[in-house]
């Protein structure tokens, strides 16, 4: 899937409030903190769904946002601020993304999610890739 990554890093961003995050940062909310038995690989970090290096690694995390876009999010334990992205007992009240780059940074070529709740982001790429090929047949 080719997307104009200025796009995909706009929406999660601007509606999403995303931040972008270092690979310790995703190991310790996909892992638990204190995992020196894991490599720092994207290949490793990203269960093999992603095997280049060329990455962005985002943190959903507002509660507000969670709220607003996702299913299964309980408003009353989770009504303000951040929730800390921390795995519990194996449920992540937040969103990991990463984003595969194509070589020159331009496009996203792939895509992983963690979470433990339904949300948007997958249509609203689709969506994003529609109005893309439509603009290109133009």
């Amino acid at each position: 899937m080719k997307i104009n990554f200025k796009k995909v890093n706009d929406l999660l961003i601007s509606k999403y409030k995303a931040k972008i995050i270092t690979k310790q940062q995703f190991k310790n909310a996909v892992y638990g903190l204190g995992r020196e038995d894991i490599d720092d690989s994207i290949s490793t970090l990203s269960e093999g769904l992603i095997t280049s290096e060329n990455v962005v690694l985002y943190l959903i995390n507002d509660a507000t946002v969670l709220n607003e876009n996702c299913k299964c999010v309980d408003p009353q334990m989770y009504s303000l601020g951040e929730i800390t992205p921390l795995p519990l007992s194996g449920f992540m009240p937040y969103i990991l993304f990463i984003a595969e780059l194509s070589k020159d940074k331009s496009e996203m070529i792939n895509y992983a999610k963690w979470g433990s709740f339904a949300d948007n982001i997958y249509d609203e790429l689709y969506t994003l890739k529609k109005q893309q090929e439509n603009m290109l047949s133009k």
